[in-house]
């Protein structure tokens, strides 16, 4: 693989690391975004609920939206 290529690659690789999506952000589009994190415990283990619009976290079991208990 040439030098330009990995470069590309890694920076490629490090911003969809870098970029983590929240409850809000699918609330905002409006459609399912993938991998959720969790807003207590920071895990990606979140299943968002379509019918409920909210989302569960199998880590820490909690719901992620505030307003539905």
């Amino acid at each position: 693989m040439h030098r330009l290529e990995s470069n590309i690659l890694h920076h490629a690789k490090k911003q969809r690391e870098q970029r983590k999506y929240f409850i809000n952000d699918v609330l905002n589009a409006g459609y399912n975004i993938n991998p959720l994190t969790c807003l207590n415990c920071n895990s990606q283990e979140v299943t968002f609920n379509q019918h409920l619009n909210d989302a569960y976290c199998s880590e820490c079991g909690t719901w992620q939206d505030e307003s539905i208990k």
